[in-house]
C-alpha cells in the first residue's frame, strides 16, 4: 500500500487526520507529521543510527542556564535562558553556520555574547555526547512528502523534503462564509456569551473555540468549566497555576520567603485544600512554626536541639522536618492532593531538572516561569467543546467556529523585536527569516485560513479591559464588519441554573453553654462578633508577623505566668527578675528568632513590664477557675488572674494602650462578671483593677450593686437576642460606611 506523508510543523497530526476524515478526505494510509517525527522516520529508513543521547527541549533552558558565566548576561533570569533557547532554535531553522551573520550584526557586543554561549553550548553537547532537535535535523536525509501551505516550512526543515507536493486543507473544507461578530465587556463576559450561545444553538462537540490570547481565555474557560461542570478540551493546554501541585509550590514559596517558614505560611499550607492533612498532626503545628523548619538540615538540627532542652516530644518534628530536608519537590509529591498527575509530573521534573544541571540554584529561579505555563495539550473528545489557539484550530474543523479574543491588544498584536534577535540580525541569516513583521503576517495568513475552512464562525472581542475599564479597538481582521453588543454583564447562571438562598442559623442550644469573660465582653462589644465566635464557633485565623521577637498574646501568656508565680510564693525582687529573664530565654529557644539583634530590646520591655508589676501583696488565688448560673440564666466560667487579700480583684493586661475606662461597664464588663463569680463562691471583693504592666498603670472598676445591676442588664439584652435570633452590630460607624470592627467583615456584610 502506499503511504503519503504530510509534513506539517505546528499541526496536531490526530485532530487534522480526523478532521479530513470527517470531511470526507479518504485518509487510509495518510501520516501527518511534525518535523522531530519527520527526521527520526527518515533517519530509521536510511539505516542512521546516532549513538548520541538526545536531550529534551524542555532541558535546554537548563543547560544554558549553567553555562552562563556572567558578562554581557551576567543579570539573565531563568526566562532569559529560555528565551536564549529559543533565539538558537531561530538561527538553527535559518542557516548551517550561525558565526557568519551574527559577527554582521549592528550590536557586536550582545551577538559576540550570544555566539559565545551558543558556542559553548555546542562544546557541552559533544563533551557529554548529546544531541539536540535541531543537530539530527542537520543529519536526516531528504524524503518525499506533502508540504500543506496552511503550514509552511523554514528554510532548513525545507531541505528534509525531495520532490514536495504542495497540497492545501481549502481543497477538503470547501464551506461557504456565514460570520457573526459580537463583541462583549470583559473575557468573562465573552466566554460566558460564547458558552451559552452553544448551549442554545449547537450540540457541543459540534463546537471549537479559538481564542487569540490563551494565556487569558485557557484561565477564563477553565474557571467556567470546573465552575458549572462544562465538558471542554484544551487543545492549548490548561494553565498550571489552576492545580493543586502549583498552588502548594506558590504557598511553600510564600511560605519560605515573606513568612520565613513560619506558623502562618504553614497555616495556610494546611487549609488550602491542596495539602494532605491525614499525614500531618497538628498537635505540633505551632512548634514546626515556631521553630522555622525548613529545608536546610543543619539549620533543623541546632534548632531542633535547642528545643529538646524545654520539650522532648519531638519525634514528628523531626520526621517532618526529614520530608523538608528531602527538596520542595519530594516534599510536594508526598504531601500534595493530586489533582492532575500530568501537572504533578511537569512541576516536579522541571524543578529536579533546572537543579540536576544547576545544583548551586534554587527551586524559587525556575518556579515564576513554570507558573505561566500550560500543560496537557488535549485531543478532542466526543460530546465536549475544543479550546485551542488560532493557529491549532485549522486541525480540528468542526461546524462551528468561534474565534475569541480578537482585539487589537490581543490580535494579531503590534509590531514586537526580539531583544536578542533584532530583525536586523534576523535580515543577515536569510530572506525568509521570521522578521517581527513576517510574524505578524503569518498570525493573519493562520487566520484568513482559518475562517475559509470553517462554515459557520462568530469572530468576538472584549470592547473594554475591566482590569483597567479602558475601551479596546476591534483587531484589523474585524474591521468593516457589523457588531453585535453583548449586555454590559452577563448573568452568572449558564447550566444548569444556581439560586442561592442564604439561611440563618439558630443556635438552640446556647443556654447549655458556659461563656467565659472574654465572651460576655465580645458580646458587649458587638452582638454580631458573639454570634459568629460563640456560637457559630467561628474563628478567624490571626495572622503572623514571622519577624516580631514575641507577640502580644504570647508576651500576656508569659506575663501572666511570671504573674501566677509570683502570687504563689515568696520570692524577693532580684529572685523574679531571675526567674523572668530565664522564662524568657527558654521562650526564645522554642521560636528562635529572624534578627538575633532586636533580641535585646524585646527582653527588657519584658522584664521593665514585670519589675513594675513587682509585688508582695497577700494573694488567695489565681487563675482559679470558678463558676455559677446568673439569675438570667446564663451560664459563666472564669478564671480571675489575681484576688487579693483586701478583695481587690485584678486583670493583667499587657497592651501598649489603656482600654478600659474607670467604672464603665462596657469597658470593664470582664473584672465585673470575675467579682460576680467569686461572689457567689463565698469571696467577697471590695473593687477590680486592670493592671497594664508595660505602662505600670491602673484602672479601677467598682463593683457595687449599681455596677451588678448593668451585668444583669447586659445578660438580658444577651437573652433577648438569643432567643430571637437577632444579632445586630453596635458600631458607632454611619450604616453608609464599612464597618473594619473585626475580622468578620465578609461574613457579616457590615
Amino acid at each position: 500500500m502506499h503511504e503519503t506523508i504530510i509534513l506539517a510543523p505546528g499541526a496536531n497530526p490526530t485532530e487534522l487526520l480526523r478532521s479530513c476524515a470527517k470531511a470526507g478526505y479518504n485518509t487510509l494510509g495518510v501520516r501527518i507529521m511534525s518535523t522531530l517525527e519527520f527526521v527520526r522516520y527518515s533517519l530509521m529508513k536510511s539505516g542512521i543510527s546516532i549513538d548520541a543521547d538526545f536531550i529534551p527541549s524542555s532541558d535546554i533552558p537548563n543547560i544554558i542556564y549553567s553555562l552562563n558565566k556572567g558578562g554581557f548576561f551576567s543579570a539573565a533570569k531563568y526566562v532569559d535562558a529560555v528565551n536564549i533557547a529559543r533565539a538558537f532554535k531561530v538561527m538553527n531553522s535559518l542557516v548551517d553556520d550561525v558565526e557568519t551573520p551574527l559577527k554582521a550584526g549592528q550590536f557586536k557586543e550582545k551577538n559576540e555574547a550570544i555566539l559565545e554561549l551558543y558556542n559553548a553550548y555546542q562544546d557541552y553537547k559533544h563533551e557529554h555526547n548529546l544531541v539536540d532537535a535541531d543537530d539530527i535535523i542537520h543529519m536526516a536525509p531528504p524524503m518525499e512528502a506533502v508540504i500543506l501551505d496552511e503550514f509552511p516550512l523554514a528554510p532548513i526543515e525545507s531541505r528534509l523534503v525531495s520532490n514536495p507536493k504542495h497540497w492545501s486543507l481549502k481543497n477538503i473544507f470547501k464551506f461557504n462564509d456565514n460570520i457573526k461578530s459580537i463583541k462583549a465587556y470583559g473575557e468573562i463576559n465573552e466566554a460566558k456569551y460564547i458558552l451559552k450561545d452553544i448551549y442554545k444553538n449547537h450540540s457541543l462537540d459540534e463546537c471549537v473555540i479559538a481564542c487569540a490570547n490563551p494565556a487569558i481565555y485557557t484561565e477564563v474557560f477553565n474557571d467556567l468549566a470546573v465552575q458549572y461542570d462544562i465538558p471542554i478540551t484544551f487543545g492549548c493546554g490548561k494553565p498550571i497555576a489552576t492545580t493543586n501541585p502549583a498552588k502548594l509550590l506558590s504557598l511553600i514559596m510564600n511560605w519560605e520567603t515573606s513568612n520565613y517558614f513560619g506558623i502562618d505560611g504553614l497555616y495556610k499550607i494546611l487549609k488550602s485544600g491542596t495539602f494532605n492533612t491525614e499525614l500531618f498532626n497538628e498537635k505540633y503545628l505551632e512548634a514546626i512554626g515556631n521553630l522555622r523548619i525548613c529545608f536546610n538540615k543543619a539549620t533543623n538540627d541546632k534548632r531542633i536541639s535547642d528545643y529538646e532542652k524545654v520539650n522532648t516530644d519531638t519525634d514528628f518534628v523531626r520526621s517532618f522536618a526529614a520530608d523538608m530536608e528531602a527538596g520542595v519537590t519530594a516534599f510536594i509529591r508526598k504531601y500534595c492532593i493530586v489533582d492532575d498527575e500530568a501537572a504533578l509530573d511537569l512541576i516536579c521534573n522541571a524543578i529536579d531538572s533546572f537543579l540536576n544541571y544547576n545544583p548551586g540554584s534554587n527551586y524559587k529561579d525556575i518556579a515564576l516561569d513554570i507558573f505561566d505555563r500550560n500543560y496537557g495539550n488535549s485531543i478532542s473528545e466526543e460530546g465536549k467543546v475544543y479550546l485551542t489557539t488560532i493557529a491549532g484550530a485549522m486541525s480540528t474543523v468542526r461546524p462551528k467556529l468561534y474565534a475569541c479574543g480578537l482585539s487589537s491588544t490581543n490580535f494579531p498584536g503590534s509590531v514586537r523585536e526580539s531583544y536578542l534577535l533584532l530583525d536586523d540580525d534576523l535580515k543577515n541569516f536569510s530572506d525568509r527569516a521570521p522578521l517581527s513583521d513576517v510574524v505578524l503576517d503569518k498570525k493573519l495568513k493562520d487566520y484568513e485560513n482559518l475562517i475559509s475552512l470553517y462554515k459557520d464562525k462568530t469572530l468576538s472581542y472584549s470592547s473594554f479591559d475591566l482590569a483597567e475599564v479602558k475601551p479596546q479597538n476591534p483587531s484589523s481582521v474585524l474591521f468593516g464588519n457589523d457588531f453585535e453588543e453583548v449586555n454590559y454583564f452577563i448573568d452568572s447562571n449558564i447550566i444548569p441554573e444556581f439560586e442561592y438562598k442564604p439561611v440563618a442559623i439558630h443556635v438552640k442550644d446556647w443556654q447549655d453553654r458556659e461563656y467565659s469573660a472574654s465572651a460576655i465582653d465580645a458580646f458587649v462589644k458587638c452582638p454580631k462578633l458573639f454570634y459568629l465566635q460563640r456560637l457559630l464557633d467561628i474563628w478567624p485565623h490571626e495572622p503572623e508577623d514571622p519577624l516580631c521577637i514575641i507577640d502580644a498574646k504570647t508576651f500576656g501568656n508569659l506575663a501572666h505566668k511570671m504573674m501566677e508565680l509570683l502570687s504563689g510564693s515568696n520570692i524577693s525582687k532580684d529572685e523574679f527578675k531571675d526567674h523572668c529573664s530565664h522564662a524568657f530565654d527558654e521562650y526564645l529557644l522554642t521560636r528562635p528568632a529572624v534578627f538575633g539583634a532586636e533580641v535585646p530590646r524585646e527582653k527588657k520591655q519584658f522584664m521593665d513590664a514585670m519589675l513594675k508589676s513587682y509585688t508582695t501583696a497577700e494573694v488567695i488565688s489565681t487563675e482559679t477557675r470558678y463558676s455559677a448560673v446568673h439569675e438570667s440564666g446564663v451560664k459563666l466560667k472564669g478564671y480571675p488572674d489575681r484576688v487579693e487579700k483586701d478583695g481587690t480583684l485584678v486583670d493583667f493586661k499587657t497592651g501598649r494602650n489603656v482600654k478600659h475606662k474607670t467604672d464603665d461597664i462596657d469597658r470593664c464588663v470582664q473584672v465585673v462578671m470575675y467579682a460576680w463569680l467569686c461572689e457567689q463562691a463565698g469571696i467577697d471583693i471590695d473593687h477590680c483593677e486592670y493592671w497594664y504592666l508595660r505602662l505600670g498603670q491602673k484602672v479601677e472598676c467598682a463593683y457595687d450593686e449599681a455596677m451588678k445591676a448593668r451585668f444583669a442588664e447586659k445578660l438580658e439584652e444577651l437573652v433577648k437576642c438569643a432567643n430571637s435570633n437577632t444579632w445586630e452590630t453596635k458600631t458607632k460607624i454611619p450604616k453608609s460606611e464599612k464597618c473594619t470592627y473585626c475580622q468578620f467583615g465578609d461574613i457579616c456584610q457590615r
